[in-house]
């Protein structure tokens, strides 16, 4: 076919019909704290001038819930729909699928909903990793504890002292784990958690603490006796032209440009490229090294860069540059070091630069990348009509929204770290948005959710059980 299009034809007689009836639930799930009744609000919405009598009804309803619909029956476009689940105090906590039906002789159309049960606040919670007063714990941990089969959330604190006065990270978290971020080294930090759920907040746990480990990065420094150096480094919104010479003019061997930094973001791309003064007829290897494990160390797999090298120049390229650099998907989140370092070689007997070298002919210079949850920088718009449901699901879910372009919906699902999980793209869309989707690479566990449409996009959480 012409550009690649191709066209599947139907010789047979066929027509498009659309649907005589719809209901939407404005409140696809809902938690209720036993024994009050649970209530869904849905329109029942009518087509091409559809007004047979609709009944409404409900199927795989919980054992010991009935449920009540006002009005019971409905012919009207645009008719309010009150639909009331009863008898929760002989259920038993936990979730529950069920889904509202409107029958019109043969004609039967289903909506999804959710309701969520609980009895009573919860429990104590068990705070179980890291130790209590563990003192070595890194400057990212993550908080670890046992789950309560009656919260559906819960609220987690970081603080600096054991009266919880100066807080300094707060989270409500559907899952039992949390990660921390932004701690500083040698410091002692305090957490505890408490689960929530419809019927009100638990009491916060027992407080742990630890304590975050000492680390810097090995020291490394060319000499001074010649000018071999880095005059130029680039990656992202890093541009730093340098010399070997200091502000006041004194040669030295090391740099530090670690107030010069560039956020990055898991699994994304850019070019790093290294100019070089070689002294000379000389050859120059360049190396660079970023520590995304945040351990100080240069020595991990996948943390060093071999930028390759440059002969007889004073201010140029190395024959790798630009090289990229892929974010790793494990990455830590936040601040760490970027390395570049510049040595002379013979062209003979090649000799690499390594990360913590000293007194070679040759400069060392610092950076910092700062490594950001793929979702820290969006900002977050509102679509009209956008509903999620089921939230939680066991895997399919449903999502609307009316859309700005209907060029393109993209929708992309990541871990709670920022690591893309899955895509899916939607072209020539309606402007009434409305597709069910299933991600078949997702397990267990709660994701985000980044729905992009022209020019904006959002983020919800999704939680997959």
């Amino acid at each position: 076919g012409k550009d690649n299009v191709f066209y599947a034809m139907n010789s047979s007689n066929f027509s498009i019909q659309e649907s005589e009836f719809a209901m939407a639930v404005s409140n696809p799930e809902v938690d209720v704290c036993s024994p009050d009744a649970a209530v869904y609000n849905f329109t029942y919405n009518t087509f091409l001038g559809f007004s047979d009598v609709t009944v409404f009804t409900a199927t795989d309803l919980p054992t010991g819930a009935t449920v009540a619909f006002s009005p019971a029956t409905a012919t009207a476009d645009d008719t309010s729909v009150i639909a009331t689940i009863s008898g929760i105090s002989a259920v038993e906590v936990g979730q529950y699928n069920f889904k509202i039906i409107g029958s019109s002789g043969a004609i039967v159309k289903e909506a999804d909903v959710i309701l969520n049960v609980s009895n009573g606040v919860p429990n104590n919670l068990t705070l179980t990793s890291p130790a209590d007063a563990n003192t070595r714990e890194s400057v990212t941990p993550t908080l670890i504890w046992n789950a309560d089969s009656n919260a559906s959330s819960y609220d987690v604190e970081v603080a600096i002292d054991d009266t919880f006065t100066t807080i300094i990270s707060s989270e409500n978290v559907t899952t039992t784990s949390f990660t921390a971020l932004g701690l500083n080294q040698v410091t002692t930090y305090y957490w505890r958690v408490k689960g929530i759920n419809s019927c009100g907040e638990g009491d916060f746990s027992n407080v742990f603490s630890f304590t975050t480990i000492s680390c810097t990065v090995c020291a490394s420094s060319g000499n001074t006796t010649y000018e071999t150096s880095t005059t130029f480094v680039k990656f992202n919104t890093i541009e730093n032209i340098s010399t070997k010479q200091d502000d006041s003019g004194v040669t030295q061997g090391y740099f530090d440009y670690t107030s010069m930094s560039t956020d990055v973001t898991l699994n994304e791309s850019h070019d790093l490229t290294v100019n070089v003064n070689t002294d000379g007829s000389y050859r120059v290897q360049v190396k660079a090294w970023i520590d995304w494990n945040q351990n100080c160390s240069f020595d991990d797999d996948g943390e060093e860069y071999d930028l390759g090298f440059a002969t007889n120049t004073a201010d140029g390229p190395t024959d790798l540059s630009p090289f990229t650099i892929t974010v790793p998907a494990g990455a830590n989140l936040g601040n760490t070091v970027m390395r570049v370092s510049s040595k002379y070689t013979s062209s003979t007997t090649v000799v690499y630069p390594t990360s913590c070298e000293p007194a070679f002919d040759g400069e060392v210079e610092d950076y910092t990348i700062n490594v950001q949850d793929a979702t820290a920088s969006l900002e977050d718009f509102s679509f009209a009509g956008f509903n999620l449901y089921p939230n939680p699901t066991k895997g399919e879910f449903t999502l609307n929204l009316e859309v700005i372009n209907t060029a393109k919906v993209s929708v992309q699902l990541y871990d709670v770290r920022g690591r893309l999980i899955d895509e899916k793209e939607y072209y020539n869309t309606i402007t009434n948005f409305s597709e069910r989707i299933l991600f078949e690479k997702a397990s267990a566990g709660l994701y985000l959710l980044k729905v992009t449409n022209g020019s904006k996009q959002t983020t919800r959480k999704l939680m997959i059980r």
